[in-house]
């Protein structure tokens, strides 16, 4: 799986926000960043607690290797890919 790194913004933390890790944690505007890169911010709710946080998908292959949930499966991918290219059948 993609792990989607995350930032706090600018004098929020953990403590200032009071989040003790026992929360349950729904994060919305995904999409909406992995697709466009000039997006960078998503919402973040922690039981009754809401706040932004920075996405640091800096690039667009950090963009796509979350897509394709994580390194090994954007490689794996390609891997295929090349190979149905190249193979005697696909010619």
């Amino acid at each position: 799986m993609g792990v989607l790194p995350l930032e706090f913004l600018p004098g929020q933390s953990a403590g200032t926000l009071g989040l003790t890790g026992e929360e349950t944690i729904s994060i919305r505007g995904i999409a909406t960043v992995v697709d466009d890169q000039s997006q960078r911010y998503v919402e973040v709710e922690a039981d009754a607690l809401r706040f932004r946080m920075l996405v640091r998908l800096d690039t667009r292959r950090d963009a796509d290797y979350y897509r394709h949930g994580g390194v090994l499966p954007y490689v794996f991918r390609a891997v295929q890919s090349a190979q149905r290219e190249s193979s005697p059948s696909a010619r």
